[in-house]
């Protein structure tokens, strides 16, 4: 018995799986967060596009060149450029549309020139080969961008990606560099095989690697906005206390200061009350932008509740803590709230600890800094006060 390996059946075939792993994608993309929609969207467009034009290519010989040549490799140019534009987008990089409807005309008058101008198969496979591998190389360098570190998923499309990316190289190397002599496309020659297995099935793998990049995007948005206030983007209590816990033990562990601050924003309640919930969502708001222009990068920042924050900040002894706190108490009073209504005054009061040995953790030293805070606040509102009580002054054990 021998083994016949058909390339129209598996031209067919791989069509067919394109199309169905793009409907799949359409089905799950609705479950998507918004970001993710558009992104799929585009990579259903170069599925559809990449499938309908691969089938054609398995009509060669029934049906007009016209369609199972120029039209078939148009669009599978720009099957591959919305995968590529798909990518960029999730990669945060310009989208190049116009750079890639641009290579989809060109295989177009490509194909167009050497099937009725000027017949030449082998120029036109040449050349639009070549095509094909310069979209597959904006592929690639979505994912493999420089200063990004790839995940297992995206790299499992970069590598599938890039085998098909050489494969086409060596084509055209071949083809128009050493004028290698064609057969039917349909001859079931070793490379002929490798390559249109190859060609089917890299929609399909890609399809599912990039269904996994956004899965895997997904779930870490959502594992950060778990430690994330959702007003102001800066930690939540949990997150705040989870970091304290591992930056006092590091200041203990090596003997470094370590300090924190407690700020509340004077008069709070009297911007909710007189203004509406919008302006005091601003007055939130605004504190933490001025706050992250004059905290160091290693200072963490995270909200309390209400209109208390917290700043911890990691080899800062109370004289060097309490100095930020001026700066940021400074920066505040000369920033007026800008309202639709005019300008609002605005201060913040500050309390300021610096961790002790007796320290049991984090708790402690935030009881510390918010009772600082109050005797900030009975003393006139608008000040920094540090903390010099004991701890049996607090009644702490």
């Amino acid at each position: 018995m021998t083994w016949v390996f058909d390339i129209r059946t598996a031209i067919l075939l791989g069509a067919s799986l394109t199309l169905l792993i793009g409907a799949m994608l359409q089905a799950v993309s609705h479950g998507q967060p918004k970001e993710h929609r558009g992104l799929m969207r585009w990579w259903v467009y170069g599925a559809v596009a990449y499938a309908v034009g691969y089938a054609l290519t398995g009509f060669r010989e029934w049906i007009w060149i016209g369609w199972s040549a120029v039209l078939a490799n148009t669009l599978i140019t720009l099957g591959l450029g919305c995968f590529a534009i798909a990518l960029r987008r999730f990669s945060g990089l310009p989208e190049r549309g116009r750079w890639l409807l641009t290579l989809g005309l060109l295989s177009l008058l490509v194909s167009i020139a050497f099937c009725f101008v000027w017949p030449d198969e082998r120029l036109r496979l040449g050349f639009t080969t070549l095509i094909f591998a310069l979209v597959a190389l904006a592929c690639v360098r979505a994912i493999y961008r420089r200063g990004h570190s790839p995940t297992l998923s995206e790299h499992v499309a970069g590598f599938y990606l890039l085998i098909g990316l050489l494969m086409l190289s060596a084509r055209v190397v071949a083809i128009l560099g050493f004028g290698l002599p064609l057969r039917s496309i349909f001859e079931p020659t070793p490379v002929s095989i490798a390559a249109y297995v190859f060609s089917g099935l890299l929609p399909v793998v890609s399809t599912i690697a990039f269904l996994l990049m956004c899965t895997e995007r997904s779930q870490r948005d959502l594992e950060r906005s778990a430690r994330l206030d959702y007003l102001t983007g800066i930690y939540n209590r949990g997150a705040i206390e989870e970091l304290a816990a591992a930056q006092l033990a590091q200041a203990q562990r090596h003997g470094m200061p370590m300090s924190l601050m407690v700020v509340d924003i004077d008069h709070f309640k009297r911007i909710n009350d007189e203004l509406g919930h919008a302006a005091g969502d601003k007055a939130l708001a605004e504190t933490v932008r001025l706050f992250r222009g004059l905290l160091r990068t290693e200072d963490l920042i995270g909200r309390l509740g209400g209109e208390e924050f917290v700043v911890l900040m990691p080899d800062t002894d109370a004289i060097q803590a309490r100095n930020a706190g001026e700066r940021l108490r400074r920066a505040v009073a000369n920033t007026p709230l800008q309202l639709e209504q005019g300008e609002r005054p605005m201060t913040v009061s500050i309390g300021v600890a610096e961790f002790r040995a007796e320290d049991a953790g984090f708790a402690r030293l935030l009881l510390r800094a918010d009772s600082a805070l109050y005797a900030a606040k009975r003393a006139g509102r608008n000040r920094v006060q540090v903390d010099q009580l004991q701890p049996e002054t607090l009644g702490l054990p």
